[in-house]
């Protein structure tokens, strides 16, 4: 059993931090401030630079670590989602949230974003080391970064082979680019997929109320109608299909048999 884990702390750019947490002696914790994988320079003046990509940027440096801890609450929660589903396709090590506050439906969304598990603030070190043991996907793990000496990372790391999951990214085949495709041009088509999938997904989980969908985006319900007019999406369609459904339930359950009253008439 490991006696020692080595785990990033992700600190993203003005957001809180989750505290001071015990290890326990058992738990090597390494602050990770992501603004390290920012390019500065490719930010326009007087453009707040797009943090949710920072994640995605640090996979590689992360591979030197056990495990990668993300605190999450209430109001980090839509950068969250979209950091984690922007990383999913790249990031091999495995990411625990340190969670506040956050409901089941969010907590259901984080899972099937790639968080492999979570704990509650305030963390007791002896669960979240129990945790750590029984992450999904442990025997893949990297060694912890000790091993490889003074070397940050080691040339021994190779990253695994894509799996044909992780070759699509928010609908867009990425094994599909041509080699010599330009660089802008191939991020053009990932963007553009992304925001597809996310406004699909917004719609649908919010019955094509839009006033809903930006609001749990994190995003101004005029640009959230921009989007939408930019990819072509109509809310009218998941607004119907939010009424079909709900129609097919309220027949299901007039057509309930009412066999107590049934017997009640024959006595």
């Amino acid at each position: 059993m490991r006696e020692m884990f080595e785990c990033a702390v992700l600190q993203a750019p003005d957001q809180a931090g989750v505290g001071a947490i015990d290890g326990g002696g058992r738990i090597k914790l390494h602050v990770y401030d992501l603004a390290l994988a920012a390019a500065p320079a490719s930010v326009p003046n007087g453009v707040a630079p797009d943090t949710t990509g920072l994640i995605a940027l640090s996979a590689l440096a992360l591979q030197r670590y056990d495990a990668c801890l993300l605190y999450i609450e209430p109001a980090n929660l839509p950068w969250a989602r979209i950091a984690l589903s922007r990383a999913r396709p790249v990031l091999r090590t495995p990411l625990l949230a340190l969670v506040r506050e956050v409901k089941a439906a969010a907590l259901a969304d984080l899972l099937a974003l790639g968080v492999k598990d979570f704990v509650r603030v305030p963390v007791c070190s002896e669960e979240l080391r129990a945790r750590l043991l029984h992450l999904p996907g442990r025997a893949q793990l990297q060694e912890p970064a000790a091993a490889y000496g003074a070397a940050p990372l080691s040339a021994s790391i190779v990253p695994r082979a894509p799996s044909s999951r992780s070759q699509r990214s928010c609908g867009v085949d990425i094994a599909a680019y041509e080699a010599d495709e330009p660089f802008r041009q191939a991020k053009a088509r990932v963007v553009s997929g992304f925001e597809r999938a996310y406004l699909r997904q917004a719609l649908a989980r919010h019955d094509g109320n839009v006033a809903r969908a930006a609001r749990a985006a994190n995003k101004h319900r005029r640009a959230f109608w921009a989007l939408m007019h930019k990819h072509a999406i109509d809310a009218k369609t998941y607004r119907a299909a939010a009424a079909a459904a709900a129609g097919e339930h309220d027949g299901e359950h007039d057509a309930q048999p009412a066999g107590g009253g049934s017997r009640h008439r024959a006595g």
